[in-house]
């Protein structure tokens, strides 16, 4: 019979060598499953409404009457009436132009519809109208009511070209700390219809 006389040494060598062990397999445990692939999220669909609000959906149908989708991650199919839809925009670019938008025969009292973004995306498919530009009023007292006043400005200007979108290009402050402040900003106004034949449509 064998007898194994392992000193001190030698057995705190062994468990130093086991723990070794172990770490090493933790480690590369923990490394195989953080590089384990994510599930590549579907792109989805948009739909925009006549008064120029996104909606990210998974369109199921679109017919004579209504658009049927389902929100992302839900199971419950809604729908929304075919008059309230300006436009799909499918995940794969297609779009598929729906009703008007609310934009024709609005007064400048309607200046909310339009929305300001400096995302190019938000403007694809639509029609340029144009550079738009304004200053904030001299009676603002402050650089939020200045940057307020411009962009209310902005929009209004938008709308008086029958646009919904302003694809916003530069802003600028000055004045504070005792000055009148004045904020400008500037960007290109976006619509769904063509002045004419030979207006410029944003690219995809």
């Amino acid at each position: 019979m064998v007898r194994f006389d392992l000193t001190g040494a030698k057995r705190q060598h062994i468990l130093l060598s086991l723990c070794l062990v172990l770490f090493l397999i933790l480690a590369f445990s923990s490394e195989a499953l953080a590089k384990k692939p994510k599930k590549k999220q579907k792109a989805l669909d948009t739909i925009v409404t006549v008064s120029g609000k996104r909606y990210p959906v998974r369109i199921r149908i679109v017919n004579h009457k209504k658009v049927t989708y389902y929100k992302p991650g839900s199971k419950k199919m809604r729908s929304m009436k075919r008059s309230r839809v300006n436009r799909v925009i499918y995940a794969n670019g297609r779009i598929e132009k729906i009703t008007e938008m609310a934009v024709r025969g609005i007064s400048e009292d309607d200046y909310r519809i339009v929305i300001l973004t400096d995302d190019e995306s938000m403007v694809q498919g639509l029609y340029s109208k144009g550079v738009v530009k304004a200053v904030s009023r001299g009676r603002a007292n402050s650089i939020h009511k200045a940057r307020k006043s411009a962009e209310n400005r902005l929009k209004k200007q938008a709308v008086r070209k029958g646009a919904t979108y302003v694809l916003v290009k530069s802003r600028r402050q000055q004045g504070g700390y005792g000055e009148v402040p004045t904020y400008t900003i500037e960007g290109e106004a976006y619509g769904t219809e063509p002045d004419s034949p030979d207006s410029t449509k944003a690219k995809k």
